[in-house]
């Protein structure tokens, strides 16, 4: 599925190049995607969106949280940062959605009740 490899050539992804260049906050990304790219990981987020009408993102979110690659890049961190590390991973939830035949609705979803992290997040269709 998606790559770090994608997320580098993707028109948006290319964006982030001070998350991708970031000794804390590379790791953390592909530690994201590599969730993402399960096969537990991809039927949780589209179980959350199909069944749960919730954002995919709260299928992998709490596994992604507690990769310690995600704990090491959030940690002594500004917000502002990690912010753009948060904003990185809604891109990657895109890649791998995409790759599974959903688009974006181009509305967002709360999930701040399922992670201790993000707040919002892309809603997706087929």
């Amino acid at each position: 599925m998606a790559t770090i490899q994608d997320f580098e050539q993707d028109n948006q992804g290319k964006r982030y190049r001070d998350v991708l260049d970031h000794p804390f906050f590379r790791p953390a990304l592909v530690a994201a995607l590599a969730e993402m790219d399960t096969n537990e990981g991809q039927a949780a987020m589209i179980e959350a969106e199909r069944i749960h009408k919730r954002p995919a993102l709260v299928g992998v979110v709490n596994r992604i949280e507690g990769r310690p690659e995600f704990v090491s890049a959030c940690a002594r961190r500004r917000r502002s940062d990690i912010s753009r590390l948060k904003q990185a991973i809604g891109v990657a939830c895109r890649l791998t959605m995409a790759e599974l035949g959903w688009h974006t609705t181009g509305t967002k979803g709360v999930i701040r009740r399922f992670s201790k992290s993000f707040a919002v997040a892309e809603r997706y269709t087929t």
